[in-house]
């Protein structure tokens, strides 16, 4: 049986609990490499032995992303490129769960191979959990894939995401 080869690579991490808040480095240390897929099959392969993220402990989480690119203003696909983090909370743990596994679905669909998309990751934190879409390029190449988000998720019209914009 042939592969269904994904548009490019994407690499699936665990985040840990980051050791300090100050330093780059350390924070970096915090994401472990699951695996790196260039098909759905490669992918559901490891994904399938990967525990949903309302399961996890505190302060962790998963990031599925381009190439080696992490969920960070600070790396270099990031940094000075009109990165935004496009946060989505659900408010409930099991729907946090259904979203991250729709979103998944849109990377292997994808949905995520516009050029504005860098990645997505899903978060347990003190507030609770949430998942977040990480983009790039100028503002009318995100409004695009903010548009495609929206109609892949259905998101009524006018209904307002939390965006974080690179500082």
């Amino acid at each position: 049986m042939s592969k269904l080869v994904l548009s490019q690579q994407w690499r699936l991490c665990y985040a840990g609990v980051p050791q300090s808040k100050d330093e780059e480095a350390e924070y970096r240390k915090c994401f472990k490499s699951i695996g790196d897929f260039t098909s759905v099959q490669d992918f559901t392969e490891k994904f399938q032995f990967v525990e949903r993220p309302s399961a996890l402990p505190q302060k962790t989480g998963y990031c599925l992303m381009k190439n080696t690119i992490l969920p960070m203003y600070e790396d270099e696909a990031h940094d000075n490129n009109g990165a935004s983090r496009v946060r989505l909370t659900t408010g409930s743990p099991d729907q946090n769960d259904i979203l991250w596994e729709k979103l998944v679905v849109g990377v292997l669909t994808g949905l995520f191979s516009h050029p504005s998309f860098t990645g997505i990751e899903t978060r347990k934190n003190d507030r609770g959990e949430f998942c977040a879409v990480w983009m790039i390029g100028k503002q009318q190449v995100q409004d695009e894939g903010m548009k495609m988000l929206k109609e892949f998720l259905g998101v009524p019209e006018g209904f307002a995401l939390s965006i974080q914009r690179q500082k």
